[in-house]
């Protein structure tokens, strides 16, 4: 890839990270703070740091990969290989985030979608 065109990439996954980032606190702002989001859309994963109410030390999850399906206006987004930094964060994000599907916006959703 040329220097030009991952600069480019690199900007349109920075630009995505940050409205993800926007929508996502709107769900976990009652239990938790985002410090940072990074989408690499050419892999179709991301990593996420937050830090939960109370704690002091960030949790990082990781999704190795996800996929975005469209059934007419809904687009979900649906985590794969989804791990975490701490064991019982793990097991959870297993159990209650990977193979499931998420309703996301369609903004976004497109942009995931043609940032590849």
């Amino acid at each position: 890839m040329g220097f030009l065109k991952k600069a480019i990439k690199s900007g349109k996954d920075m630009a995505i990270s940050s409205a993800v980032k926007v929508f996502a606190e709107k769900y976990i702002s009652g239990f938790a703070v985002i410090n940072t989001i990074e989408i690499d859309s050419s892999q179709k994963s991301f990593t996420a740091e937050v830090v939960l109410k109370g704690e002091k030390d960030p949790i990082s999850l990781k999704v190795a990969k996800y996929e975005i399906i469209s059934e007419g206006e809904r687009h979900l987004l649906i985590p794969h290989n989804v791990s975490a930094s701490r064991q019982w964060l793990d097991i959870l994000a297993k159990e209650y985030l990977e193979e499931h599907a998420f309703e996301i916006p369609a903004p976004i959703a497109r942009a995931l979608k043609i940032m590849v």
